[in-house]
């Protein structure tokens, strides 16, 4: 068994693509309160898409035989269902099938499942050609990625929402580019998304001045967080945002 105490959401950097119409993850962000996770299965093909998930995302984990888990000590475990139904753990469990649903949405369900504290989510858009994202889960950032579509992004945004299922959502849009910024309040006020507030807020300052935060959308993304972290702006009911 390997050990594994230091539980860190991080992110791998994004690619360097030119038409970036998909998330793309940035830069380690801060760690959070330590987890212990282990991962349980003879099978391969999970093993490798849970292993190559973690180390992705910077989580450190044991490794146990599918018979361990009974016995296993830390606070979730990922393993298949059958294995799971076969040796039944005492802590929580995430399954190959939820990872599917995207990295973020996983990190979410394995911090609700670790039972931290909270069950908000909070995102963070900058518009403009380049459209800044920032995700965050129970006050820990779960995803930092870049967009070039609107509808990309929307989309995006609405498949989070639905497979985290947070009690309580609040999606604050920077209004530094207020064309890009109404469309995109528009198009998510349209989604059927509950529960959901959508806050327009004032995003001076919310961009670094340096000039090397550019680097492959990396401003973009930055402001994204600081819009997310933005305690005052006027929230808008979603039947109302149009």
């Amino acid at each position: 068994m390997t050990s594994g105490h230091n539980f860190r959401i991080l992110h791998p950097r994004i690619s360097s693509t030119k038409n970036i119409n998909a998330p793309h993850d940035t830069a380690p962000i801060t760690p959070i309160d330590p987890y212990r996770v282990g991962i349980a299965t003879a099978q391969a093909r999970p093993y490798y898409t849970f292993t190559g998930w973690l180390r992705r995302t910077g989580v450190d984990f044991d490794v146990l035989e599918p018979r361990e888990m009974p016995g296993y000590g830390g606070h979730i475990i990922l393993t298949t269902r059958a294995e799971a139904r076969a040796w039944p753990p005492s802590c929580a469990l995430l399954f190959p099938d939820e990872l599917e649903r995207g990295s973020a949405v996983a990190l979410s369900l394995l911090l609700r499942r670790c039972k931290t504290f909270g069950d908000d989510l909070l995102v963070g858009i900058d518009p403009g050609k380049r459209l800044g994202l920032a995700v965050s889960y129970a006050g820990r950032e779960v995803e930092a990625s870049l967009f070039t579509s609107a509808h990309a992004l929307v989309s995006h945004v609405a498949a989070l929402v639905r497979g985290i299922g947070p009690s309580s959502c609040t999606i604050r849009i920077g209004n530094g580019e207020m064309a890009s910024a109404a469309r995109i309040r528009r198009a998510l006020a349209s989604v059927d998304l509950q529960p959901l507030r959508i806050e327009m807020v004032d995003e001076m300052g919310t961009s670094p001045r340096s000039r090397n935060c550019n680097r492959r959308g990396k401003r973009d993304m930055l402001a994204a967080r600081a819009i997310a972290k933005i305690g005052y702006g006027q929230g808008l009911p979603v039947a109302a945002a149009g």
